[in-house]
Protein backbone atom coordinates (compact mmCIF):
# COMPACT_ATOMS: atom_id res chain seq x y z
CA UNK A 1 0.00 0.00 0.00
CA UNK A 2 2.74 2.44 0.92
CA UNK A 3 4.62 1.64 -2.27
CA UNK A 4 1.52 2.24 -4.42
CA UNK A 5 0.92 5.53 -2.59
CA UNK A 6 4.51 6.61 -3.18
CA UNK A 7 4.18 5.78 -6.88
CA UNK A 8 0.99 7.82 -7.15
CA UNK A 9 2.59 10.82 -5.46
CA UNK A 10 5.62 10.54 -7.74
CA UNK A 11 3.44 10.45 -10.85
CA UNK A 12 1.37 13.46 -9.80
CA UNK A 13 4.52 15.42 -8.97
CA UNK A 14 6.22 14.48 -12.25
CA UNK A 15 3.23 15.38 -14.41
CA UNK A 16 2.77 18.70 -12.59
CA UNK A 17 6.45 19.57 -12.80
CA UNK A 18 6.89 18.92 -16.51
CA UNK A 19 3.44 19.96 -17.75
CA UNK A 20 4.14 23.70 -17.42
CA UNK A 21 6.60 25.96 -19.18
CA UNK A 22 9.55 27.00 -17.04
CA UNK A 23 8.69 30.47 -15.74
CA UNK A 24 11.14 33.36 -15.67
CA UNK A 25 12.77 32.86 -12.27
CA UNK A 26 16.10 32.12 -10.58
CA UNK A 27 17.37 28.60 -11.20
CA UNK A 28 15.65 25.89 -9.18
CA UNK A 29 13.34 22.93 -9.68
CA UNK A 30 12.17 22.96 -13.29
CA UNK A 31 14.88 25.35 -14.50
CA UNK A 32 15.36 29.12 -14.56
CA UNK A 33 18.24 31.59 -14.93
CA UNK A 34 21.66 31.40 -13.35
CA UNK A 35 24.32 34.13 -13.10
CA UNK A 36 27.97 33.36 -12.35
CA UNK A 37 30.24 36.37 -11.79
CA UNK A 38 33.58 36.17 -13.62
CA UNK A 39 34.90 39.70 -13.03
CA UNK A 40 33.55 43.13 -12.19
CA UNK A 41 31.67 43.53 -15.48
CA UNK A 42 31.58 39.95 -16.83
CA UNK A 43 29.10 37.19 -16.00
CA UNK A 44 28.23 33.76 -17.30
CA UNK A 45 24.47 33.98 -17.83
CA UNK A 46 22.41 30.84 -18.41
CA UNK A 47 18.78 29.90 -18.69
CA UNK A 48 17.58 26.30 -18.41
CA UNK A 49 14.14 25.15 -19.50
CA UNK A 50 12.23 21.98 -18.70
CA UNK A 51 10.87 19.49 -21.21
CA UNK A 52 7.82 21.63 -21.93
CA UNK A 53 9.74 24.84 -22.70
CA UNK A 54 10.60 25.59 -26.32
CA UNK A 55 14.05 26.62 -27.44
CA UNK A 56 12.72 30.02 -28.52
CA UNK A 57 11.19 30.68 -25.10
CA UNK A 58 14.45 29.72 -23.43
CA UNK A 59 16.36 32.11 -25.72
CA UNK A 60 13.96 34.98 -25.04
CA UNK A 61 14.14 34.49 -21.28
CA UNK A 62 17.93 34.20 -21.49
CA UNK A 63 18.53 37.38 -23.50
CA UNK A 64 16.08 39.19 -21.21
CA UNK A 65 18.12 38.11 -18.19
CA UNK A 66 21.30 39.34 -19.88
CA UNK A 67 19.72 42.78 -20.28
CA UNK A 68 18.13 42.80 -16.84
CA UNK A 69 21.39 41.87 -15.12
CA UNK A 70 23.28 44.54 -17.09
CA UNK A 71 20.89 47.22 -15.83
CA UNK A 72 20.92 45.83 -12.28
CA UNK A 73 24.71 46.17 -12.21
CA UNK A 74 24.53 49.80 -13.32
CA UNK A 75 25.60 49.32 -16.96
CA UNK A 76 23.95 50.35 -20.22
CA UNK A 77 25.21 47.95 -22.89
CA UNK A 78 26.34 44.37 -23.14
CA UNK A 79 28.15 42.10 -25.55
CA UNK A 80 27.98 38.33 -25.81
CA UNK A 81 30.90 35.93 -26.17
CA UNK A 82 30.28 32.30 -27.10
CA UNK A 83 30.82 29.56 -24.55
CA UNK A 84 30.81 26.84 -27.18
CA UNK A 85 30.53 26.62 -30.94
CA UNK A 86 26.78 27.24 -31.12
CA UNK A 87 26.68 29.82 -28.34
CA UNK A 88 26.60 32.92 -30.51
CA UNK A 89 24.39 35.97 -30.45
CA UNK A 90 22.30 34.61 -33.31
CA UNK A 91 21.95 31.14 -31.85
CA UNK A 92 23.12 30.74 -28.24
CA UNK A 93 23.96 27.14 -27.52
CA UNK A 94 21.07 24.88 -26.78
CA UNK A 95 21.99 21.83 -24.77
CA UNK A 96 19.77 18.88 -25.41
CA UNK A 97 19.53 17.27 -22.05
CA UNK A 98 18.74 14.49 -20.62
CA UNK A 99 16.89 11.32 -19.75
CA UNK A 100 14.74 11.02 -16.68
CA UNK A 101 12.76 8.03 -15.53
CA UNK A 102 9.01 8.14 -15.09
CA UNK A 103 6.74 5.26 -14.18
CA UNK A 104 4.12 4.36 -16.77
CA UNK A 105 0.75 4.20 -14.96
CA UNK A 106 -0.66 1.91 -17.66
CA UNK A 107 1.79 -0.78 -16.55
CA UNK A 108 0.87 -0.51 -12.88
CA UNK A 109 -2.69 -1.77 -13.15
CA UNK A 110 -4.50 -4.77 -14.55
CA UNK A 111 -8.14 -3.89 -14.97
CA UNK A 112 -9.17 -1.98 -11.86
CA UNK A 113 -6.71 -3.76 -9.56
CA UNK A 114 -3.08 -2.75 -9.04
CA UNK A 115 -0.56 -5.44 -9.82
CA UNK A 116 0.94 -6.88 -6.69
CA UNK A 117 4.57 -6.88 -7.92
CA UNK A 118 7.57 -4.63 -7.23
CA UNK A 119 7.34 -1.28 -8.96
CA UNK A 120 10.86 -1.37 -10.30
CA UNK A 121 9.87 -4.20 -12.65
CA UNK A 122 7.65 -1.70 -14.46
CA UNK A 123 9.90 1.30 -15.01
CA UNK A 124 9.51 2.81 -18.46
CA UNK A 125 12.00 5.32 -19.89
CA UNK A 126 10.96 8.45 -21.71
CA UNK A 127 13.43 10.76 -23.44
CA UNK A 128 12.71 14.44 -22.77
CA UNK A 129 14.49 17.17 -24.71
CA UNK A 130 15.24 20.34 -22.80
CA UNK A 131 16.97 23.51 -23.95
CA UNK A 132 19.38 25.94 -22.37
CA UNK A 133 21.08 29.13 -23.53
CA UNK A 134 24.26 30.54 -22.04
CA UNK A 135 27.08 32.91 -22.89
CA UNK A 136 29.63 35.19 -21.28
CA UNK A 137 28.13 38.67 -20.98
CA UNK A 138 30.42 41.71 -20.78
CA UNK A 139 28.81 44.95 -19.62
CA UNK A 140 29.71 48.52 -20.52
CA UNK A 141 28.92 52.12 -19.60
CA UNK A 142 29.42 55.26 -21.67
CA UNK A 143 31.97 56.12 -22.85
CA UNK A 144 32.50 52.68 -24.35
CA UNK A 145 36.13 51.66 -24.98
CA UNK A 146 37.28 51.60 -28.60
CA UNK A 147 37.49 48.28 -30.45
CA UNK A 148 34.59 46.88 -28.49
CA UNK A 149 32.61 44.30 -30.43
CA UNK A 150 28.92 44.38 -31.25
CA UNK A 151 26.94 45.92 -28.40
CA UNK A 152 23.30 45.50 -27.42
CA UNK A 153 21.37 48.20 -25.61
CA UNK A 154 20.11 46.60 -22.40
CA UNK A 155 17.15 48.91 -21.96
CA UNK A 156 15.92 48.21 -25.50
CA UNK A 157 16.10 44.43 -25.03
CA UNK A 158 14.31 44.58 -21.69
CA UNK A 159 11.60 46.96 -22.92
CA UNK A 160 10.84 44.91 -26.03
CA UNK A 161 10.63 41.63 -24.11
CA UNK A 162 8.90 42.78 -20.91
CA UNK A 163 5.32 42.04 -22.12
CA UNK A 164 6.41 38.55 -23.20
CA UNK A 165 8.30 37.74 -20.02
CA UNK A 166 5.62 39.25 -17.74
CA UNK A 167 2.99 37.04 -19.37
CA UNK A 168 5.17 33.94 -18.90
CA UNK A 169 5.50 33.55 -22.69
CA UNK A 170 1.77 33.88 -23.36
CA UNK A 171 2.06 37.18 -25.22
CA UNK A 172 3.73 37.21 -28.62
CA UNK A 173 7.48 37.76 -28.53
CA UNK A 174 9.21 40.19 -30.89
CA UNK A 175 10.99 38.51 -33.77
CA UNK A 176 14.56 37.66 -32.76
CA UNK A 177 16.06 39.44 -35.78
CA UNK A 178 14.13 42.65 -35.10
CA UNK A 179 15.02 42.53 -31.41
CA UNK A 180 18.74 42.19 -32.09
CA UNK A 181 18.82 44.85 -34.81
CA UNK A 182 16.91 47.37 -32.70
CA UNK A 183 19.16 46.74 -29.71
CA UNK A 184 22.34 47.02 -31.82
CA UNK A 185 21.27 50.25 -33.49
CA UNK A 186 20.23 51.85 -30.19
CA UNK A 187 23.53 50.84 -28.62
CA UNK A 188 25.45 52.37 -31.54
CA UNK A 189 23.51 55.64 -31.22
CA UNK A 190 23.68 55.91 -27.42
CA UNK A 191 27.39 55.07 -27.31
CA UNK A 192 28.03 57.80 -29.92
CA UNK A 193 29.36 55.39 -32.52
CA UNK A 194 26.90 56.63 -35.13
CA UNK A 195 24.58 59.59 -35.49
CA UNK A 196 20.90 59.34 -36.39
CA UNK A 197 21.59 59.59 -40.12
CA UNK A 198 24.20 56.84 -40.14
CA UNK A 199 22.04 54.69 -37.90
CA UNK A 200 19.62 54.24 -40.83
CA UNK A 201 22.46 52.90 -42.96
CA UNK A 202 23.56 50.67 -40.10
CA UNK A 203 20.08 49.18 -39.75
CA UNK A 204 19.90 48.42 -43.47
CA UNK A 205 23.30 46.74 -43.35
CA UNK A 206 22.31 44.65 -40.34
CA UNK A 207 19.11 43.48 -41.99
CA UNK A 208 21.12 42.22 -44.94
CA UNK A 209 23.57 40.39 -42.69
CA UNK A 210 21.29 38.80 -40.09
Amino acid sequence: MRRRLAVSIFLVFSVGLFACTTPYKPFGVGGGYKDEKISENRYMVSFYGNGNTSGQTVWNFWIYRCAELTLEQGYEFFSIAPVQKKSSMNEPGDERLAKFTMLDPNLLAQGDKPRGVPVYYYTTYYTVTTYSSRAIVTMYKSPVPKRTGILLDANTVKTMLTPYVSSNAKNKAPEKKNLLIRAMVEAAIRSNRVNKEKSIQLEKALRQRL
